[in-house]
């Protein structure tokens, strides 16, 4: 019989029974190859009579008795650019009931880059200034054995995950997109406009004069109002009327020409 260095302590053979001992392998995990070999009644070895048995020896934590997963709560979190950092508890196991275990996480891909997991220390951290992820997530977490194989009892555990939209920088963007509709879209109205009365119109003798304090006023091409401005103004020269315009609302204009052909004929009736 031959039986590994590491074993040769805790492991006998009875040669009556033809039968192997194991008793307290501690420290030993892992697989081992026990060997026995047939002799004669000289106790000289019977060649081809020769068979070994792979001894697999585990941990008492790989897998324990039983594991119990915890109620992990949910956890809620704001887009803001801070980091947020969540903990959940530990399994507990039985037989024994001092096991380490290892754990994997599962963070759904829309959120990983604002989701960072440290498995040793059952943390989770998120930190994000995406509003475009405000939502809610279901984060799986699995208790793995103290080697990190899986477990035969039901180790699953969910963290639910809620990020909310940063309501300033919502505001913020907001403000600044009906401002700059507000003063911009008038403003290519106004061009195109111009640039129908001027060119695009039924009517090209007939054109719009916009004097310096933003008024309007209809003449003939061949007599322009003294100290008006050309229909033709460049786009930092309407920019500059506009500010003093009251903001015209564009929420129904589709095409800035199509609005500004209803006005000239408005003009023009």
């Amino acid at each position: 019989m031959a039986v590994p260095t590491a074993l040769t302590s805790a492991v006998s053979f009875t040669n009556a029974t033809r039968t192997w001992l194991v008793s307290s392998p501690s420290g030993t995990s892992g697989t081992h190859v026990l060997t026995a070999t047939a002799v004669d009644d000289a106790h000289v070895a019977i060649a081809g009579l020769t068979f070994s048995v792979n001894l697999i020896i585990t941990e008492q934590c790989d897998p324990p008795g039983s594991v119990t997963a915890p109620t992990i709560p949910a956890v809620e979190a704001n887009l803001d650019n801070t980091s947020y950092t969540f903990t959940w508890d530990a399994w507990t196991t039985v037989s024994p009931s001092t096991c380490t275990l290892q754990y994997s996480a599962t963070v759904p891909s829309t959120i990983s880059s604002a989701v960072t997991v440290d498995l040793v220390a059952r943390t989770i951290v998120v930190k994000s200034r995406d509003n475009n992820l405000a939502g809610v997530y279901t984060i799986k977490i699995q208790a793995l054995s103290s080697t990190g194989g899986p477990l035969t009892t039901t180790s699953l555990a969910t963290m639910i995950l809620t990020l909310n939209e940063n309501k300033e920088t919502s505001s913020r963007a907001q403000a600044q997109s009906v401002s700059i509709r507000n003063f911009v879209y008038p403003s290519v109205v106004r061009i195109a406009l111009r640039a129908i009365t001027n060119g695009l119109s039924t009517n090209p003798n007939t054109f719009t004069r916009v004097q310096q304090t933003g008024d309007r006023s209809r003449g003939d091409s061949s007599k322009p109002t003294t100290g008006g401005q050309d229909s033709f103004d460049t786009t930092e020269q309407v920019a500059r009327k506009d500010m003093n315009q009251p903001s015209i609302v564009t929420d129904d204009i589709a095409d800035p020409f199509v609005e500004a052909e209803r006005r000239w004929k408005e003009l023009n009736e």
